[in-house]
C-alpha cells in the first residue's frame, strides 16, 4: 500500500458511470490532467478521467483518500478546447461537470454501456 508523502496531490476524477459528481483521489505529481486513470471505487476498480489537481493539501483533510491505481494514458476526447467548453456548459447551465463532460465522450462510455481500454485506445 502506498503512503502519503509531501509530493502527493489531490486529483479530481470523473467516472463516466457516475456522471452527477466527481470524486477525489491522491495521485503522484506526474499524473496529468486529461488522462484515463484506474481508481478503486467501492469494492471494484473503475476507469475515469483525471480533471486535474485541487488546491488542498491531503494533510488538511479530516477523511482518508485512496490513491489512483494506474495512469492509462491520455484521453483524446477531452482535449483542451473540449474541456473548456464542457466547463463553460457546467457553469452556464448549472449542470454537473460530469454530465457536461459526457457530451464529449463516445456513446460507449456512458452509463449502461461497457468501456474497454487497450493499448490502441478505447474500445
Amino acid at each position: 500500500m502506498r503512503s502519503l508523502d509531501k509530493t502527493s496531490k489531490i486529483h479530481e476524477i470523473f467516472l463516466p458511470k457516475h456522471p452527477t459528481k466527481t470524486f477525489y483521489y491522491l495521485g503522484d505529481p506526474e499524473s496529468r490532467k486529461g488522462s484515463w486513470v484506474r481508481v478503486p471505487f467501492r469494492k471494484t476498480q473503475e476507469v475515469g478521467i483525471d480533471l486535474g489537481t485541487v488546491p488542498l493539501h491531503p494533510q488538511d483533510l479530516n477523511f482518508k483518500l485512496l490513491f489512483i491505481k494506474e495512469n492509462l494514458g491520455p484521453c483524446h476526447f477531452l482535449n483542451g478546447r473540449n474541456y473548456e467548453l464542457a466547463y463553460w456548459l457546467h457553469q452556464y447551465y448549472f449542470a454537473p461537470i460530469g454530465e457536461a463532460l459526457q457530451l464529449f465522450l463516445p456513446p460507449e462510455s456512458r452509463p449502461g454501456s461497457w468501456v474497454s481500454l487497450s493499448p490502441d485506445g478505447v474500445k
